[in-house]
């Protein structure tokens, strides 16, 4: 129904009269309109008449209604008519005002406008009250079916609420109203391809639609399966859903895809967040994919386990991450997500500030340098010596290869026998005697040198067993020894090095702290500088605006529909300032000569629209967000210099500890020493 006039009276299903007031948007239903008096409510007129079934739809959803879902959706309040007892030609709604679309907040770009302030945390909210929102539908046995970008709104506090209700899929009185639309690159595989009319959608269907948003969220609007294909084929995000070619975490390689470029690191969520996608967008979890009170525990789980970043303080990311993923992307020349977030943060300023008492605390911090202990034997000290083996208990003396074979006495003996006898006369009877004599000692002495010859076997074995346990020990004393000694000459080496390692750290400390008070004290100097270069450059910088606030999905180019708009998101290509058509060719699945030049002629279109205006040398949004940027530095500064005489007597004291450390090291190192040469001291020698 088309109306004739700005303002027309109209009847609710109750017969109260109301006036319609300004237009406020208009869709493919129809349009939307304030109501005079009532604030808080908005009419949907349909432009075309409404069929008896959607009519008994409307009149079950005002049916079902209450508190709970209120308070997630714009519900129907109650059917609109021309005249009292006339067809239903409209519905009365909640007005939201100071909401917006959510993809204005998980887009980046668009994010930059209307949400300037959101960080990571504020999205991880919005996605744990999208799941709630769900839960509460689901609770109330109604199901989203058409679940898509445009169909749920954001305020500043987080929350969220759906419009368009009057496509909901509803049961009321065992009769059941279908959804019979959807957008593709919302729709789940298994209707993938198929007519929506006369299918019944269920919780897991929405529970696909509802993994999607989340990852819109968390991955700044990326669509989880508009990746790079691996294969000389075309891969559109309908067919990747289809196939199941998620794009990112551990089985994209499976999948043949490659996430976009400057996307968040997979490693970068909770394993418990990465097992819900898998299990939203993987062919396993197809039958059971995550429900939304999942989501809600898991997401609110995570918005409180966000630590901020030291280098950028618009950067949240979870706590368990060494290094923060969002500065990582920028290293790597992606852009800063959140660059919005840093100026929108007001930043303190100390105009009290002291430098110059600061600085002369500081200054007086100086390095000292402690000499290193002698080490020495105290009085009475004793070495604990170690027992010796018992086969070298008193061996010292007895170390020698065998013993003198025959004593003096016995050589004598032998000598006169053995040459005196034989020159006795050969008659005479001592003669005779004599060679008994000879015969007697033959014997005797070849048995003496019998046993004296196993004696000094014996002896020998025993020389060469003791002499074997006395080298062993010897080595081991010895080893033991060189190593306590050259523990003990490190120990000296490491005192030196560790003190000029210390010695640096503090000189370097203390050279940043004097850059830091030259730079404060060259900051106003340095903010006129920067504000004279945007003055010089402020055509390029109104222009760049200009482009950045014409967003693709706010018109219409040839060729370029929702799914492809969705696509270009993902590699982060949002508004005119971003087409880059060489880029677009090399990177963006799907866009090639045809489509990369429609989008450049629409860039250049939107290039003869801009207007440059001399006199807004710089605008004031842009003197106010140089003036935060300064007003930061001032304080990262001032925080910095507070921290330092804190920092410099820590380091001292580091050094003080690490010298008091040291010295009782070294001298337990030096008695130690001195233990093992007394234990080496004590073998005997042989």
């Amino acid at each position: 129904m088309v109306l004739t006039s700005m303002s027309q009276f109209m009847y609710d299903a109750s017969g109260q009269k109301f006036e319609l007031a300004q237009l406020i948007g208009r869709g493919g239903e129809g349009a939307v309109y304030a109501v005079h008096g009532k604030p808080d409510l908005v009419a949907k007129i349909y432009e075309k008449p409404v069929e008896n079934q959607k009519v008994e739809k409307l009149a079950s959803m005002i049916k079902l209604a209450k508190p709970s879902i209120f308070e997630v959706a714009a519900w129907p309040k109650s059917t609109i008519h021309k005249s009292i007892n006339s067809t239903v030609c409209g519905l009365l709604m909640p007005y939201l005002k100071d909401q917006r679309d959510i993809h204005e907040l998980y887009s980046p770009a668009q994010r930059r406008t209307f949400f300037p302030y959101a960080d990571w945390k504020f999205l991880t909210l919005v996605a744990a009250n999208c799941a709630s929102a769900f839960d509460t539908l689901h609770q109330a046995g109604c199901i989203v079916g058409d679940v898509n970008q445009s169909n749920i709104r954001v305020d500043k506090k987080a929350l969220v609420k759906f419009i368009d209700c009057d496509s909901f899929q509803i049961t009321h009185n065992g009769k059941r109203y279908e959804c019979g639309v959807g957008v593709p690159f919302y729709t789940p595989p298994e209707l993938q391809g198929k007519s929506l009319a006369g299918i019944e959608r269920t919780e897991n269907h929405d529970a696909f639609g509802l993994a999607l948003l989340v990852f819109h969220l968390l991955f700044m609007g990326r669509h989880p399966f508009a990746g790079r294909f691996q294969q000389n084929t075309d891969m559109p995000i309908e067919k990747a859903i289809r196939e199941y070619r998620f794009a990112f975490g551990p089985g994209a390689k499976a999948a043949l895809m490659i996430e976009p470029p400057h996307s968040l690191a997979w490693q970068a969520l909770p394993r418990e967040i990465g097992s819900l996608f898998e299990r939203s967008f993987n062919k396993n979890g197809q039958s059971k994919r995550p429900t939304p009170l999942e989501w809600r525990s898991s997401l609110v789980q995570l918005s409180k386990s966000l630590k901020e970043c030291d280098q950028d303080p618009g950067h949240k990311y979870f706590q368990r991450l060494s290094d923060c993923p969002w500065c990582s992307i920028m290293n790597s020349g992606g852009p800063n997500f959140f660059i919005s977030v840093v100026a929108a943060i007001t930043t303190p300023v100390n105009s009290n500030f002291d430098i110059q008492s600061l600085w002369n605390e500081i200054a007086n911090i100086n390095w000292k340098h402690l000499a290193l202990l002698q080490p020495s034997i105290p009085s009475g000290w004793k070495p604990k010596l170690r027992r010796l083996p018992e086969s070298l208990t008193g061996a010292q003396s007895g170390l020698k290869y065998g013993k003198e074979p025959y004593s003096v006495l016995q050589r004598l003996v032998m000598f006169v026998i053995f040459f005196g006898i034989p020159l006795l006369p050969w008659g005479n009877p001592w003669t005779l005697l004599g060679f008994v004599m000879i015969a007697f000692f033959a014997s005797w002495f070849a048995i003496l040198e019998y046993f004296r010859q196993i004696e000094e076997a014996v002896l020998n074995r025993e020389y060469h067993s003791v002499k074997a346990v006395l080298s062993k020990e010897h080595y081991e004393r010895s080893y033991l020894y060189r190593a306590k000694e050259t523990e003990f000459n490190q120990l000296n080496y490491l005192h030196s090095t560790r003190e000029a390692e210390l010695h640096a750290v503090f000189s370097n400390t203390k050279l940043e702290y004097e850059q830091y008070r030259s730079t404060y004290h060259s900051l106003d100097s340095m903010f006129n500088q920067e504000l004279h270069t945007l003055g010089n450059a402020s055509e390029k910088i109104q222009r760049e605006a200009f482009l950045r606030s014409k967003f693709i999905d706010a018109h219409t180019i040839e060729g370029i529909g929702q799914t492809r708009t969705a696509t270009l998101r993902s590699y982060g290509i949002e508004t005119a300032w971003d087409i880059d058509p060489d880029y677009i060719r090399a990177n963006v699945p799907g866009f090639g000569d045809s489509l990369t030049s429609n989008l450049a002629l629409w860039r250049s279109y939107m290039e003869t629209q801009f207007r440059f205006n001399p006199k807004v040398a710089v605008s004031q949004a842009d003197r106010d967000a140089l003036q935060v940027k300064f007003n930061r530095l001032r304080f990262d500064i001032q925080r910095k210099l507070k921290n330092g005489p804190a920092t410099l007597k820590k380091l001292l004291a580091m050094y003080a500890e690490f010298c008091k450390e040291h010295n009782q090291r070294i001298q337990k190192s030096y008695l130690e020493m001195a233990d093992a040469k007394a234990n080496l001291d004590i073998l005997p020698n042989g």
